[in-house]
């Protein structure tokens, strides 16, 4: 299989991961995602699973991806059986499982910087929203809250995030994800 020019610079990437400077406090971050995320489905901690959107998953919240392969091989050497891993045979165990969240947050510490030059400069509780955002993808994904919040447009790019299907869609099943995604627009709401 062919990977595109995205996922080869995804691999690229992981081979040369660096641990990027962060502001917010990373613990406090995965403390919140371990919270929010689990470390699977109930009574399966570490095995592969499908989230809400039948995208297969492991561990706190890492959607596989493309890729994925040369991450697992880079973090975990031959540990660990990365199809064994996704096809839900055996499990990650604690210790791996929070190696691979460091790594996913240091990743998405370096987009969010990325996409939201002064991140350094907000306050912790904006940090820690953006971070959410970007884990989940709802800011990654949506453009027009990215540039409101980056013009610092804040009660309009709180609007906007919410304005996402994925909100809609959790607020009708009642499922936990609008109620993070009111919390993280709160925030946004207060700005810097």
């Amino acid at each position: 299989m062919e990977l595109t020019s995205q996922e080869k610079q995804r691999v690229v990437n992981a081979l040369s991961y660096r641990k990027p400077k962060v502001s917010a406090s990373k613990a406090a971050f995965k403390a919140r995602l371990y919270k929010e995320e689990g470390k699977g489905k109930p009574n399966r901690d570490g095995f592969s699973y499908l989230d809400t959107k039948n995208h297969l998953t492991v561990g706190v919240g890492h959607k596989f991806e493309k890729g994925d392969r040369a991450v697992f091989q880079k973090l975990f050497g031959k540990s660990v059986d990365y199809d064994a891993v996704r096809r839900g045979k055996v499990p990650l165990n604690d210790q791996q499982m929070e190696k691979l969240l460091n790594y996913d947050v240091d990743r998405k510490v370096a987009t969010s910087k990325r996409l939201f030059p002064k991140f350094d400069k907000y306050n912790p509780e904006l940090q820690g929203a953006i971070l959410d955002g970007v884990y989940r993808g709802d800011l990654s994904g949506s453009p027009k809250t990215r540039r409101l919040m980056n013009e610092g447009k804040w009660e309009a790019a709180a609007k906007e995030y919410l304005n996402h299907e994925g909100y809609r869609e959790s607020k009708k099943k009642k499922s936990g994800i609008y109620k993070r995604m009111n919390r993280n627009a709160a925030i946004i709401k207060k700005g810097n």
